[in-house]
């Protein structure tokens, strides 16, 4: 049995001169590079659990990825 696994870069900071403020995070994927941006630490954890039951082959991932996509912030 082959270990799956996905490593990322977590950034966190504070977007108080954003409208709303509050928490904010990104995700990079350190094999593609690609960036995901979180409005809330709640997002961001919805995104994980996503991604963990995508690797784990849960029949139901495509449901729960169509459920939580995240909101993309720039």
């Amino acid at each position: 049995m082959s270990i799956q696994y996905r490593a990322y870069l977590l950034r966190v900071w504070f977007g108080a001169e954003q409208p709303g403020g509050g928490w904010r995070c990104s995700l990079e994927d350190l094999r593609s590079h690609n960036v995901v941006n979180f409005v809330s630490a709640v997002e961001l954890a919805q995104y994980l659990e996503q991604q963990s039951a995508v690797i784990a082959g849960v029949s139901n991932a495509d449901s729960l990825a169509a459920e939580q996509k995240p909101k993309i912030i720039d």
